[in-house]
């Protein structure tokens, strides 16, 4: 058996901890994308909408985290994500 996974995030002889955080990755934009058309709703806060994207894709996005080793690399991929979420948000190009 060269990988198995557990809880949603996958662990592999070789380490594959950039897989896993891409599919994390994956996960998180999917989930975002069901935001889209609450964040370009005038009638929500736009702190609503910050909370529902902290809420929802940083839950996503941080799953199973325990299982990887969190590299530089990763962290800044995440928080790239993570602020592409703010500034669609935020309508800031």
């Amino acid at each position: 058996m060269n990988s198995f996974t557990h809880l949603g995030s996958t662990a592999a002889i070789g380490g594959a901890i950039l897989e896993d955080a891409y599919n994390h990755i994956n996960k998180a934009n999917k989930a975002f994308v069901k935001l889209y058309p609450d964040c370009r709703n005038k009638n929500i806060l736009v702190r609503t909408n910050i909370q529902l994207a902290n809420t929802i894709v940083k839950s996503v996005l941080l799953n199973g985290c325990e299982m990887r080793k969190i590299t530089k690399w990763i962290s800044n991929s995440l928080q790239m994500f993570i602020n592409k979420c703010l500034s669609f948000i935020l309508n800031v190009k």
